[in-house]
């Protein structure tokens, strides 16, 4: 019998957002709640893109829930699974 977190629809659980690039260690990429949640070697640009990701996956979900167009449906929903670690 499959466990919960075993079945199709069970997302992995990530820290919540929003995430932010950290002022004290510009580095690093922490919660709201000063959680750490990744260490970014690059580029500003790059830690401001993980720091968003929350935000992007929310937009993603909340533009396919209204979307009537199958090839944006399409694109949100390989981005979304994407995120989550499913083969799409």
């Amino acid at each position: 019998m499959p466990t919960p977190d075993s079945t199709p629809e069970a997302a992995p659980q990530h820290t919540p957002g929003p995430w932010f690039s950290d002022t004290k260690y510009p580095l690093q990429v922490v919660s709201l709640d000063g959680v750490f949640v990744a260490q970014v070697m690059s580029s500003e640009p790059d830690r401001a893109l993980i720091a968003a990701a929350p935000d992007l996956l929310a937009a993603l979900e909340a533009i396919l829930e209204q979307s009537h167009d199958p090839a944006i449906e399409r694109l949100a929903k390989a981005a979304i699974a994407a995120v989550r670690g499913e083969a799409q």
